[in-house]
C-alpha cells in the first residue's frame, strides 16, 4: 500500500530491557529504550467494545505502515497521536520489485477500559 506523502508522521517505539527472573530473562519496562521513526502512516483504525464486561473496555486496533527496515518488532510498543498501542503480532515486511511502495506493516492494538 503506498504511503500518501501529504499524510506521514513519527511515531514513538520504546522496547523494553531484559531482566532474569527465576533463571528467565523477561521483559523489564522499567528502563525501556525509545526511538523516533519518521515516514509513517496509521491507517485502518477500528474500535469494538465488550459489553458483556461490566467495565466495558474497549479495544482500539490500526496498521501501522513504516519505512522499509524501520526497527520495531513483536513486544514493542508505539505512542501515535497520544495513545500508546501494543504491537500485536509480527511486522510483515511488503518489499515492491519496483522499490517505490516498500513498507513494512505492523498490527497495533490498545486495550483500554474507557476507549
Amino acid at each position: 500500500m503506498p504511503m500518501p506523502m501529504w499524510n506521514l508522521v513519527a511515531i514513538a517505539v520504546a522496547r523494553p530491557g531484559k531482566r532474569v527472573s527465576r533463571g528467565t530473562e523477561v521483559a523489564d519496562w522499567s528502563k525501556p529504550t525509545k526511538a523516533t521513526i519518521s515516514g509513517c502512516w496509521v491507517g485502518n483504525p477500528q474500535t469494538s467494545t465488550d459489553k458483556t464486561q461490566t467495565a466495558m473496555p474497549a479495544t482500539s486496533r490500526a496498521t501501522l505502515y513504516l519505512p522499509p527496515g524501520a526497527d520495531v518488532r513483536k513486544g514493542d510498543r508505539v505512542t501515535y497521536a497520544g495513545r500508546d498501542y501494543a504491537v500485536d503480532g509480527e511486522p510483515m515486511a511488503y518489499p515492491s520489485p519496483l522499490g517505490g511502495v516498500d513498507h513494512l506493516e505492523v498490527p497495533l492494538v490498545d486495550w483500554s477500559a474507557n476507549g
